[in-house]
């Protein structure tokens, strides 16, 4: 938060929060008695600019261009390195769980009990799998395993994605996929993406 009491004694606060709309404080200017000499409120609209494209790797005619310059811009990912995004690799299931619980802003897990043995406290990915576990995301691979450092698939990542979003119904009746069947835990997942753009 920035506080700018100019010579009048009025008062400007701004909180900003990067890459987002600038969002307005009301701040309260006191002198060394306590007193109140002056409040204010700002309001202002303005975006804050863009961070802009770090990575070499990430060229601006790739598909998936707009979408890591959004995750970058937005504190969900910084790269593999200060200008290697790696397109290419293969992610696991706690960058995917991270990736989600930072783009919904991080929230604190409804409980701190960890049912896996696997995850340990001091993990990057450590309250990003107590989130995603309590709030229905993942179960795990099973009661006592989160298996943090395996490969995660396009049906596991779509699933994680509609778990998420609360299990909403899926409304189309076109199955456009042949290797999706009704039998598969994802198969609602896929038609929810898929009607989802």
């Amino acid at each position: 938060v920035e506080v700018v009491v100019d010579e009048d004694n009025s008062v400007a606060a701004t909180c900003a929060e990067t890459g987002k709309t600038v969002y307005l404080a009301t701040a309260t200017a006191k002198d060394v008695d306590g007193n109140v000499i002056a409040t204010g409120t700002e309001t202002k609209e303005d975006e804050i600019p863009a961070l802009g494209n770090p990575f070499e790797d990430v060229a601006e005619d790739a598909y998936y261009y707009d979408a890591v310059l959004w995750a970058y811009d937005n504190g969900i990912t910084q790269g593999k390195d200060d200008t290697h995004f790696l397109p290419n690799n293969i992610c696991n299931r706690a960058q995917v769980v991270t990736f989600l619980w930072r783009a919904m802003g991080e929230p604190e897990p409804e409980s701190t009990v960890n049912p896996f043995v696997d995850v340990a406290e001091d993990a990057y990915y450590y309250k990003a799998v107590l989130w995603a576990y309590y709030k229905g995301v993942t179960t795990g691979k099973d009661e006592t395993h989160f298996q943090p450092n395996a490969t995660v698939t396009r049906s596991q990542v779509i699933t994680f994605m509609y778990r998420n979003e609360g299990e909403p119904a899926v409304k189309t009746t076109e199955n456009p996929f042949v290797d999706v069947t009704e039998d598969k835990y994802y198969y609602n997942a896929v038609l929810w993406a898929y009607e989802n753009d």
